[in-house]
């Protein structure tokens, strides 16, 4: 017997638990949802039940050329990836900029909008998945303090993500007054301004893994002395 939820809820912590209480049983429950969160809910859910639920994610997508309905159970929507998947998004369009000469039409300055608004957003879950370390996220409930460990926030973070956030502002989805005369974006300044965020990624992620051994430390005793 097959069991299909077509889920639009606000309230659903009951309903995750019951349907993976549900497909314990045997069922297939076939979940429908916009709603990340929920379905985050669902997946915890099911990986803590005891034993653990399977479970297939699959998303449906779109794209100009193929259309609606596609599915696949690796390509996650933007506002669902990470960090570095986000990058490489943002390479994979960058290199089809290439041969570009015209930077003056109004169908470049909306693709360089396009480019500098996800750039922007690309910089804010930085902040959430590297620099804080998920310790808390949008489109989960939990607040991971374990996380903690490796979470280290100095001046010069502040300073760069300062910084950048401006640069990305101005250039993506924010009417700027004409009198400030901002240059028009080319792709030398996107693969710029994209390897900066790549090299800080890669720079936090290292200086986080330090703090992490060595912060572990401090959740163990100190070691005696034999006399």
């Amino acid at each position: 017997m097959h069991f299909i939820a077509d889920v639009i809820v606000e309230t659903f912590d009951p309903l995750n638990h019951w349907l993976v209480k549900e497909a314990a049983t045997g069922r297939q429950v076939i979940i429908f949802t916009h709603n990340l969160l929920f379905f985050n809910e669902v997946v915890d859910a099911a990986a803590q039940a005891n034993p653990p639920i399977p479970l297939v994610r699959n998303y449906i997508n779109k794209s100009e050329s193929a259309g609606f309905g596609l599915i696949s159970e690796t390509d996650e929507p933007w506002i669902a990836q990470s960090v570095t998947k986000r990058i490489d998004t943002l390479k994979t369009r960058l290199k089809s900029f290439d041969g570009a000469t015209d930077f003056t039409s109004d169908v470049w300055r909306r693709s360089a909008k396009d480019f500098y608004t996800d750039l922007r957003e690309t910089w804010e879950r930085l902040v959430e998945e590297i620099l804080l370390g998920k310790v808390v996220e949008r489109f989960s409930s939990d607040v991971k303090t374990q996380s903690l460990k490796g979470v280290v926030v100095e001046d010069e973070d502040h300073k760069r993500i300062y910084w950048a956030m401006k640069r990305v502002s101005e250039r993506s989805g924010h009417d700027m007054a004409a009198a400030k005369a901002i240059p028009v974006p080319t792709p030398a300044d996107m693969k710029g301004d994209l390897d900066g965020i790549d090299q800080y990624r890669i720079d936090t992620i290292k200086r986080r893994k330090d703090a992490e051994k060595r912060r572990i430390e401090f959740e163990q005793p100190p070691k005696a002395t034999m006399l």
